[in-house]
């Protein structure tokens, strides 16, 4: 497996599905558990394994490299490509709010009558916390 042209191409081959799918299995990860351990939704994790992805982002790239890599002696050297957030709390944060996104938007799939009052919800929190950044 290439992992070093995947990292500098981010083109998913057969070879990089089918290593994510035993590296999943080796661990004994459902795919929720891999989408909140790399940072992405259970939908991202899907189309990696199976597509219709071809090609990953740059952040993506890194993150699913270092995943693949656990444990291996052989380990390619990752490439400084991505902004470090600092520390682990910012980084938790982060998948925190990813996660509560997903959230909102399966209720928007599961209740249609409901999206609207979702969605104005989303905007006026939004908007909240987007003054609040700014010190307005």
């Amino acid at each position: 497996m290439n992992l070093q042209e995947f990292q500098a191409t981010g083109r998913f081959t057969t070879e990089i599905r089918e290593a994510f799918g035993a590296k999943l299995r080796e661990l004994g990860l459902s795919r929720m558990h891999a989408a909140r351990r790399l940072g992405v939704t259970i939908p991202t994790v899907e189309k990696w394994l199976h597509g219709p992805t071809e090609h990953c982002g740059i952040a993506g790239r890194r993150c699913l490299v270092n995943f693949l890599c656990q444990g291996s002696e052989n380990a390619p050297m990752v490439m400084e490509d991505s902004v470090e957030y600092g520390t682990d709390e910012v980084a938790e944060a982060f998948r925190s709010c990813l996660h509560r996104i997903e959230e909102i938007m399966n209720a928007c799939y599961q209740f249609p009558a409901q999206r609207e009052k979702f969605l104005r919800n989303v905007r006026m929190r939004h908007t909240v916390v987007l003054e609040r950044l700014l010190g307005k």
